[in-house]
C-alpha cells in the first residue's frame, strides 16, 4: 500500500504534494502545532511545512506520513543548528522537538535522567542542581538549546577536557526512523552495554540516521569548588609553555585554554585561562600550585565567579557574531605550531590539553581556498579541520567535514541501511551522506 501511495505522490505536482503533505501532518499534529508560513530557509532550501510533535509517537507517525509522500525531513530543536554540517540537499518538512520538553524520569540516587529531546540543558541542570548534580556540557550556543540537538550534532565546549562530551553521558536513546519505525539503544543504567554500543552511532550523526526523541543521561555530582585563573604575559610563547606544563603535571584542570582576540571579560591580546572544578580544598591547592609555577614574565588574576562564567561563555561562543568559524583537531603536541600558523584567524582559541583550536575567518571570496589550505596544514600536523559555521556556498565548496578516508564506505553503508531513501537531512553529513 505504501508503494502505491508513493507512486501516486510521484505523479503529483510539487505544489499539490506539499499541500496534501501539510494537510496530512496538520490532521495528525493539529493546526496549532503545524505551520506553512514564514519558515526559515535552510541552505537555500525552503521547507513546505514545520511540525512540532509533543511525543515520540507523533514524531514516528509524522515520519511515516513524510515517507508516504516521499518527503525529505530536517530534524530540529529550536531551529538554531540548521546551518551546521554540509548544506542540506532538500528539505520538505522541519520536525521540531520544541514541544517535547518533558523530564520523564530523574533518579538522584542513580545519577540518571530520562528526558524528551526538546528539554534544554539549562532546565535539566536546574532540576539536577537541587540534588547537587549536573550534566557538565557547555557546548557553543545558548542554555536553551535542546539536548536532542546537542546530541545529534555531538558538539562540546571548554569543559570537554575535564568532563568529556555529551556522547560520554548518553546511556540510551529512543529513536524514530525515516520509514516510521522505531528503536531503542542502550538503557537506563550505567552498566548496560553488551556488544555494539549503538547509542554512540547516533550521537554526532547530525540527524541523518534517525530522529532522537528521548535520551537517558548519566549525571555527575556537583563539585563545591571552582576557580579560574586568567594569566597574561608579554610573550605568547611563555603562555604556551606554562599551559603545557600544567597539562603535563599532576594537576587536574577542567580547562586549559589559550585565547586571542576580543574577549573583554578577560584581557586584550593573548591570555591563558586555567579552570579547576573539584572540592574547595583541591581547587585552592591547585591554584596555589599554578601560581607557584609562574615567574616574573607573568601577571595573573583570580576571576570572580561572575567574571569566570562570563569568560568561559565568551570562549564557547566567541564566533557568535562571525560568519565563518572553523575547528582544528590536532595532536596536543602540535597545538602551538598550528595555532601560530593560522594568522588568518581574527579570533582564536586553543584547548592545550586536547589539541582543539577554533578560529574565525574573514568571509571573503577566497575563504573556501583559505580553508582548503588550512585543512592541508591540519593534515600535515596529523589532524583535521571542520567548518563549524559558514555560508552554504562556502560549506559546499570546501566541504564542512573534509575527506573521511577509508571510513567513508562504512558510513555510506550505515546510511543505506538505516535511511535508504535519504530522507533525513540528505547531504548534511560527511561527503554528502
Amino acid at each position: 500500500m505504501a508503494g502505491v501511495c508513493r507512486t501516486l505522490v510521484n505523479n503529483m505536482s510539487a505544489t499539490k504534494k506539499h499541500a496534501n503533505l501539510a494537510a496530512a501532518l496538520t490532521e495528525l499534529i493539529g493546526p496549532a502545532n503545524t505551520t506553512v508560513e514564514d519558515l526559515p530557509e535552510i541552505d537555500g532550501c525552503r521547507p513546505a511545512v514545520l511540525v512540532m510533535p509533543s511525543s515520540h509517537d507523533e514524531v514516528k507517525d509524522s515520519l511515516k506520513i513524510c515517507a508516504d509522500y516521499d518527503a525529505s525531513v530536517a530534524p530540529a530543536g529550536r531551529l538554531t543548528w540548521l546551518d551546521c554540517g554540509n548544506p542540506i540537499e532538500r528539505a520538505d518538512v522541519i520536525i521540531s522537538s520544541r514541544r517535547m520538553d518533558c523530564i520523564i524520569d530523574y533518579s538522584p540516587a542513580d545519577l540518571t535522567a530520562t528526558v524528551q529531546a526538546g528539554v534544554s540543558i539549562c532546565r535539566l541542570n536546574q532540576l539536577a542542581g537541587e540534588s547537587r548534580q549536573w550534566l557538565p556540557v557547555d557546548a557553543p550556543g545558548t542554555s536553551d538549546d535542546t539536548l536532542g540537538a546537542l546530541a545529534a550534532c555531538g558538539v562540546s565546549g571548554p569543559l570537554r577536557y575535564g568532563f568529556g562530551t555529551i556522547r560520554d553521558y548518553a546511556l540510551g536513546l529512543k529513536l524514530a526512523h525515516a520509514n516510521g519505525g522505531e528503536s531503542k539503544s542502550g538503557g537506563r543504567v550505567v552498566k548496560n552495554v553488551a556488544g555494539y554500543d549503538m547509542t554512540k552511532l547516533y550521537v554526532g550523526s547530525y540527524g541523518t540516521l534517525a530522529i532522537i526523541t528521548e535520551l537517558t543521561l548519566k549525571l555527575r555530582p556537583m563539585a563545591d569548588g571552582q576557580a579560574t585563573l586568567a594569566i597574561i604575559s608579554r610573550a605568547r610563547d611563555s603562555l604556551f609553555e606554562l599551559g603545557t606544563q600544567i597539562v603535563q603535571s599532576e594537576l587536574r584542570p577542567a580547562s586549559v585554554y589559550i585565547i586571542e582576540g576580543d574577549f573583554p571579560d578577560v584581557a586584550p591580546g593573548s591570555a591563558l585561562l586555567v579552570r579547576f572544578i573539584e572540592t574547595r580544598e583541591a581547587v585552592d591547592y591547585q591554584i596555589d600550585r599554578v601560581i607557584g609555577l609562574m615567574d616574573g614574565r607573568f601577571e595573573f588574576e583570580l576571576l570572580s565567579d561572575e567574571r569566570a562564567a562570563a569568560a568561559w561563555l565568551a570562549v564557547a561562543n566567541f564566533d557568535r557574531s562571525e560568519q565563518v568559524a572553523v575547528r582544528w583537531s590536532v595532536p596536543p603536541s602540535n597545538t602551538r605550531s598550528v595555532f601560530e600558523s593560522i594568522n588568518q584567524a581574527r579570533s582564536r582559541t586553543a584547548d592545550l590539553a586536547l589539541g582543539i583550536i577554533r578560529g574565525c575567518l574573514q568571509c571573503d571570496s577566497g575563504v573556501a581556498n583559505t580553508i582548503a589550505l588550512l585543512r592541508e596544514r591540519a593534515a600535515a600536523a596529523g589532524g583535521h579541520l571542520f567548518i563549524e559555521k559558514a555560508p552554504a556556498s562556502v560549506r559546499r565548496d570546501a566541504d564542512a567535514f573534509g575527506d573521511p578516508g577509508a571510513a567513508r564506505r562504512l558510513m555510506i553503508a550505515v546510511k543505506e541501511k538505516l535511511d535508504p531513501l535519504r530522507a533525513l537531512n540528505p547531504g548534511k553529513f560527511i561527503r554528502g551522506i
